[in-house]
């Protein structure tokens, strides 16, 4: 039963998602979408480094905001380069 209750939330937040990255498809670019993917992979080393292998401890949380600045960067790069 508990089941069942949980798919409404989960329906709320997986759709809402969807909703926005169709609506950001097109706006985002192929370039920025690499950028954003490296930006991602190297946040997952960080947990890995930090939770997984415990070689040094430090909060991948902080660099959360990364996501959102890397493709970022890479309009502004495109703007000046243009």
């Amino acid at each position: 039963m508990g089941v069942a209750f949980s798919a409404l939330p989960v329906l709320a937040y997986q759709g809402s998602i969807s909703l926005l990255a169709a609506k950001l498809d097109a706006i985002i670019s192929v370039t920025m979408m690499n950028e954003l993917t490296a930006t991602g992979g190297i946040l997952l080393m960080g947990v890995g480094i930090s939770s997984i292998l415990e070689i040094k401890k430090f909060s991948v949380g902080n660099f959360l905001p990364a996501l959102a600045m890397a493709p970022l960067i890479v309009y502004i790069l495109s703007l000046v380069v243009r």
